[in-house]
Order: C-alpha cells, then sequence, then structure tokens
C-alpha cells in the first residue's frame, strides 16, 4: 500500500548530501542550453537521469577555457581601471561556429561556489538588454540590400539629428563625440559608430520596416519596437541572438538557430538524435553580404575604428567588428568574426544585472 510508503518515508529524517561527486563543469552555460534542448528533441528529462540516453554537446573545451580566463581577466582588468566602488559587473560570452551557428563555448556569468554549478543565470540565453550601436549593423545592411548605398558610398554627418515625439516637442540625436563632419565615407561613420550617420541612413536609404525585416533573417528572434529609437539599439535582445546575427554576415549569408546539442546516443553509444542546425540563407546576394562585411572590417583596420585595438594584437587575423554601448554605459558589447563558414564568431557583453548601474565612462 503506497499509504504505508508515505508514512514510513515521512517519518525519516532529510539528509543533505552536500555536493554531488562531478557536479561541477567547465562549461555551466552550455550544459544548462543542452539539456533546455533534450526536451525539443523529444527525449524526457528522465531518459536523462535514468542513463538511458547520453548528450554530446559542440563545445570545444580547448575554446571554452580559453574563453573562462579571458571573462576573469577582463573583470579583473575593469576592477584595475573603475575601481571595485562603482559595481562589480557580470561578463558573458558565446563563440558561434560560423558555419551552422553550434555553440563552441559559452559563458553565462560569474556564479558562487553551489553543488550543481550550472544552476544559475545564462546571460547570453535569459537576459534581454540594449545592444546599443552593433545594431547599426542591420541598418546599413538594409540600405546596402536596396541598393541606396555601397562601402565608398558618402553618407550625411549633420547633426544633431532631430525627431518628433509624442507631445509635439522634438529629441535630437547626437554623435557620442557631439562633433558632425558633413558627408563622410560610409565605412568611416560605421567604424567610429556615429549615431547621426545611422539615422540618416535608416530614415532615408532604408525604412524601419526593412531593417526589422533584415534583422529578423538574420537571427533576430525577439520581438522590436517599431519606432526610431530602434535604429541605434533601444530594443532589449539576447547575447546570443545579436551574435548570431552578426555570424550570419561573417559566414557569408548561412542562416541557422544556435545549438549546443550536437548528438544524443544511448548508454551503448549508439546514435538516437543527431543535429546540425544549418536552416538557410540570408534573402540576399553574395555582393551585399560581402559589402557589408567590408564595412565591418573599418572598426578593425581604420585608424579611428572603435574595434582598432585589435588590429595591434591580431594583425595578420582578417576580423570584422562591431562595438556598442546602451544608454549611460549601462551595458558594453563587441562582436567580432573571422571571415566565411570555417570562421568562428565571438559576442561578448558586459554590464551590472541592475540596468541602472553604469560601467563608467568609455566603458567599452
Amino acid at each position: 500500500d503506497c499509504r504505508d510508503d508515505v508514512a514510513f518515508y515521512s517519518a525519516k529524517p532529510v539528509v543533505l548530501i552536500g555536493k554531488l561527486p562531478g557536479g561541477r563543469t567547465e562549461a555551466p552555460a552550455t550544459v544548462q542550453t543542452a539539456l533546455d534542448e533534450i526536451v525539443g528533441r523529444g527525449f524526457p528529462y528522465r531518459t536523462l537521469f535514468d542513463g538511458m540516453i547520453r548528450l554530446h554537446t559542440t563545445t570545444d573545451l580547448r575554446i571554452q577555457r580559453i574563453v573562462n580566463r579571458a571573462a576573469t581577466e577582463g573583470l579583473r582588468t575593469y576592477q584595475q581601471h573603475y575601481g571595485t566602488e562603482r559595481t562589480t559587473p557580470q561578463i558573458a560570452i558565446i563563440v558561434l561556429r560560423n558555419s551552422d551557428a553550434a555553440i563552441l563555448a559559452q559563458f553565462g556569468g560569474f556564479t558562487k561556489d553551489i553543488p550543481n554549478s550550472w544552476t544559475h543565470l545564462d546571460r547570453t540565453r535569459k537576459s534581454w538588454r540594449q545592444p546599443g550601436s552593433i545594431f547599426k549593423i542591420f541598418v546599413y545592411l538594409a540600405a546596402l540590400a536596396n541598393g541606396k548605398i555601397t562601402p565608398d558610398s558618402f553618407v550625411n554627418d549633420t547633426g544633431p539629428y532631430p525627431i518628433r515625439m509624442g507631445g509635439g516637442w522634438t529629441h535630437f540625436i547626437q554623435n557620442y563625440t557631439s562633433d558632425y563632419r558633413g558627408w563622410i565615407p560610409a565605412r568611416e561613420a560605421l567604424a567610429q559608430s556615429r549615431n547621426v550617420p545611422a539615422m540618416h541612413v535608416g530614415r532615408e536609404n532604408t525604412n524601419l520596416e526593412q531593417i526589422l525585416k533584415v534583422a529578423r533573417q538574420a537571427g533576430i528572434t525577439t520581438p522590436l519596437r517599431n519606432e526610431a529609437s530602434t535604429i541605434l539599439g533601444a530594443s532589449d535582445v539576447t547575447l546570443i541572438e545579436l551574435t548570431n546575427g552578426f555570424r550570419t554576415i561573417a559566414s557569408g549569408g548561412i542562416t541557422a538557430t544556435p545549438y549546443a546539442l550536437g548528438k544524443i546516443t544511448n548508454s551503448f553509444g549508439e546514435d538516437l538524435n543527431e543535429y546540425r542546425g544549418v536552416a538557410g540563407r540570408i534573402e540576399m546576394t553574395d555582393h551585399v553580404i560581402a559589402s557589408m562585411q567590408e564595412l565591418l572590417r573599418g572598426a578593425v583596420r581604420l585608424p579611428s575604428g572603435t574595434a582598432r585595438s585589435l588590429h595591434a594584437t591580431l594583425p595578420d587575423i582578417p576580423l570584422m567588428c562591431k562595438t556598442g554601448t546602451s544608454n549611460d554605459f549601462a551595458d558594453a558589447r563587441a562582436a567580432c568574426s573571422t571571415y566565411g563558414p570555417t570562421g568562428v564568431t565571438v559576442g561578448v557583453w558586459m554590464g551590472s544585472d541592475d540596468s541602472n548601474k553604469s560601467l563608467g565612462e568609455g566603458a567599452a
């Protein structure tokens, strides 16, 4: 009788066994991602915990260890520069394989030493924050796609840029440096992440409807606000979808959904389920994608580019990059890629879980 079992076990004291052997992992965020994926593949959790299936992730442990070390060193560098009194930021990092968006490494944030260390907030997938200027890649891509600009086009840097708001008042968009240069090359405008040219391009060389469509095609899945501020990255997204959008461009236009679970086998090692992740191609020509790649090289290659420091440390590796910050430096982001299907794309976010806290002036 089950009532006898209930009475028996109810009378026994609860014993906490502490940490489980092997309960730690160097890739806790990837473990959680893989666990989230198994149900979608048609396997209940119990099949894993009963030992009926085994999970094979896409993680490259060599890359994961580099990512873990980079996060720790990044936090240390920030604290050396800004001190520890302002805030203790979190860091999230995602590395995607260009060919199919497989997750090669994933750092979801710092966590306290708890028994099952993967039970923490994964800020690559489950934290929605403003992308800042990285979103400009979709603005310029939309303008390239409809033939309105090329990498050698001159774009308008005359400002401040007025936007009429509700209630009859006008908001003026300014460049971060508060200077305006008139007509400048598109590659310089994007490399320097100038706000005013992005507004001119977004509203005169394309439009918000096209920009949102391009962003969705590239990999942004979170609904974006249909308002002018979205052009400058005011609509919240996750790090993984933003990085995936960047990866689509870097890969040559391959669209795919990021995944961590490459294969499921039974206890005998026999394949039960394998996933490769490729979905298709973005609706653009190779020439348009190549032009966007060329624009994004400017952030690294041009002396005034916001990612110029990478050229000094990695001079022989062709890179395309874009940096971004949100209002008051609450979030700092960067996305960088090596080219083509054989390359990789890295996305990084730093900020406080409290979105009202600033990282500090110039934190990007």
